[in-house]
């Protein structure tokens, strides 16, 4: 499987996502797969009526959360290396970070990491995309 998800996940939540969240969450599987982790989503948009968050990049589609438990292989070092190569290699498709301004693609919280793109164009999103 490429990934997993959470028991409340709707899929259907896929249809309404960014494309360019896609590609960021596209580089997650693949380190995921690297590395032997189980790449779960924890977070996509139906699921969070209870969720007080600042940023409404989840309800504008514009982002997923993975899952860093332990069952899933998941340290705290591959945590932080995923995060630190996704905002390495996609800073031009993240978004702006609310707490400091920058663009961040990745974001290690507590128990799971927030996979963010920022609103682009489908022009500025093809040199991503290999044909």
């Amino acid at each position: 499987m490429l990934f997993e998800v959470k028991e409340d996940i709707d899929l259907k939540d896929l249809q309404k996502l960014h494309p360019a969240i896609f590609i960021i969450f596209g580089a997650a599987i693949l380190y995921c797969k690297r590395n032997n982790l189980t790449c779960r989503i924890t977070s996509i948009i139906s699921d969070r009526g209870n969720v007080n968050a600042v940023s409404k990049t989840h309800e504008s589609g514009r982002a997923i959360d993975i899952g860093v438990r332990k069952e899933d292989g998941f340290t705290e070092m591959h945590a932080h290396r995923l995060c630190f190569q996704l905002n390495r290699d996609y800073s031009e498709l993240a978004a702006i970070s609310y707490s400091d301004h920058k663009p961040r693609a990745a974001i290690f919280k507590n128990n799971h990491i927030h996979l963010q793109c920022r609103n682009i164009s489908n022009q500025e999103l093809n040199k991503f995309i290999k044909e």
